[in-house]
């Protein structure tokens, strides 16, 4: 599927005058911090904007996919991606801005603690610095030092929660895309998919060396999956794509109803389907590899991080708990993206109105790709589910009779991921 070439940018800036606030001498006052230079004198400098939004929520998702995400009728999401196709949300930062007292350069640093232990810097030119991806639901805290050495009022916002949030590595516009935090999915008993855990996303042959300074120190991951095929469609990649230190895992298989054995289908243009055979094995590789705590947090990508990558999301965040319901909206996501539209199946009607997704659980089905997730849920449920049954006693029963999974694997992944 052709890659479409936009890039979106959502730039909320954090540094305003008191003009548009009303703010007094008081709120002025409150934006100076006195430091002490080399010389022994006190300074002080007003960095603008720092204090103006103390405790405020902001939200690092695009308007369109917070739209998208926040629609619970079926009809709606229709409407959404079906009028949002050609925009793209996969690339999104919020930009953190200052006043600055002329220094040639600036350090910021963010920290989920007041005393900014393991505080996140970057050091800029300019007096803005853009940030692609927190941890949804924290605190966080944030100030700024210029090259003077004077450092400003300390500042704190709350990241608005967002499951399924895009994730922007910052200063990387081609390495990785489609890339999404699969956290913070809520299960049907109670719980939560923990945050910063698993990332799902693109290849990342083209990874910069500031995106490969982001997976290490920043996201801190530590396992890279890889889902392509050796000599087909991996680029000749055989290690760590940002580390050599990490663990690289080629995991290969078929996504969608591929992963079901006895699968056989053939469409309209008489293209036979069928089950591989490289799915026991790639499961119980992947599934072993997540029981282990120490391989967190994981990275899992095919090529576009749509198909393969989407049907082990269904796999994991299935056997978890969360809702099919839910699970469709992690999928749905990749519509947003530089790779095209991704539907549970496909949509019919004529216009906006009329918008509504068919029954078939076939979004796409020709010679380049086969886009089934409707489907692949039908045949998990009709298959491995009985009556009455949760989708994901289904994915376990599946997991543990086709693919060799143990029961004690699938209890430590619920464990570490879940809370």
């Amino acid at each position: 599927m052709k890659k479409k070439r936009f890039t979106s940018t959502l730039a909320l800036g954090l540094a305003m005058s008191c003009f548009f606030v009303g703010c007094g001498a008081d709120a002025e006052d409150k934006g100076k911090d006195s430091s002490s230079s080399s010389s022994g004198q006190v300074q002080e400098v007003d960095l603008l904007g720092l204090n103006k939004y103390e405790g405020a929520t902001l939200d690092f998702a695009a308007e369109g996919y917070r739209k998208y995400q926040d629609a619970t009728d079926a009809k709606i999401q229709a409407r959404i991606l079906k009028t949002a196709s050609g925009q793209i949300y996969d690339k999104q930062s919020v930009t953190f801005s200052w006043e600055g007292d002329g220094s040639a350069q600036y350090t910021v640093y963010f920290s989920e603690s007041k005393n900014f232990t393991a505080a996140y810097e970057k050091t800029v030119t300019g007096t803005s610095t853009s940030i692609g991806y927190l941890t949804p639901g924290k605190t966080y805290y944030w100030k700024v030092k210029s090259g003077n050495g004077v450092t400003s009022a300390l500042d704190s916002f709350v990241v608005k929660d967002t499951p399924g949030l895009f994730v922007t590595v910052s200063d990387d516009t081609e390495g990785t895309l489609n890339m999404r935090d699969i956290g913070g999915w809520k299960t049907l008993d109670g719980k939560t998919v923990k945050y910063g855990m698993l990332y799902r996303g693109g290849e990342l042959n083209a990874l910069t060396e500031a995106g490969k300074k982001t997976f290490r120190e920043d996201l801190k991951v530590k396992t890279e999956i890889d889902f392509r095929t050796a000599g087909q469609d991996d680029k000749g990649q055989t290690e760590c794509a940002f580390s050599a230190d990490a663990t690289y895992i080629k995991a290969s298989f078929t996504g969608y109803t591929y992963i079901l054995p006895g699968f056989s289908y053939k469409d309209a243009s008489s293209i036979q389907r069928g089950y591989d055979e490289r799915t026991p094995q790639a499961l119980k590789t992947i599934f072993s590899t997540l029981s282990d705590e120490s391989s967190y947090p994981v990275y899992f990508h095919c090529i576009a991080g749509a198909d393969r990558t989407g049907t082990l999301a269904f796999l994991i965040n299935g056997l978890l708990g969360v809702s099919y319901e839910d699970l469709v909206r992690d999928f749905e996501a990749t519509s947003f993206s530089v790779y095209g539209n991704r539907w549970r199946s496909d949509i019919d009607g004529l216009n906006y109105s009329e918008y509504h997704f068919n029954d078939s659980g076939i979004a796409c089905q020709n010679s380049s790709n086969w886009v089934a997730f409707g489907l692949l849920y039908k045949e998990m449920m009709a298959r491995y589910g009985e009556e009455g049954g949760t989708l994901s006693a289904a994915i376990e029963n599946y997991l543990t009779s086709e693919c060799g999974v143990t029961v004690e694997e699938i209890t430590a992944l619920k464990d570490i991921m879940l809370y």
